[in-house]
């Protein structure tokens, strides 16, 4: 669990570094958690691809939650999703913030 917060700590500072690089040449843009969640890396939430992760935030943003199958076979689905805020159940004993 302490590994899998630490490469999502990385991809995070990973993207506001890309993001923060190309801020001088375009205008700004904002990231959102929603944004951040389905750009994370495969190798940061191995459980759930980026086309579930879509699934996941289609459904919650027209106030239904989606459970999505994920590797284990169990179910993801979103808990809180907020512009600045995201939690998300990866497993039935694991979460991501």
């Amino acid at each position: 669990m302490k590994q899998l917060f630490i490469r999502i700590m990385c991809a995070v500072a990973a993207l506001l570094a890309a993001i923060g690089a190309s801020a001088g040449k375009a205008e700004p843009r904002h990231l959102t958690a929603d944004s951040v969640f389905i750009k994370l890396p495969v190798d940061v939430i191995q459980v759930l691809n980026v086309s579930s992760r879509m699934d996941m935030l289609d459904y919650y943003r027209n106030d239904s939650i989606y459970r999505a199958p994920n590797l284990p076979g169990g179910e993801s689905c979103l808990r809180r999703v907020t512009p600045s805020y995201l939690e998300a159940e990866l497993t039935a004993v694991s979460t991501i913030q």
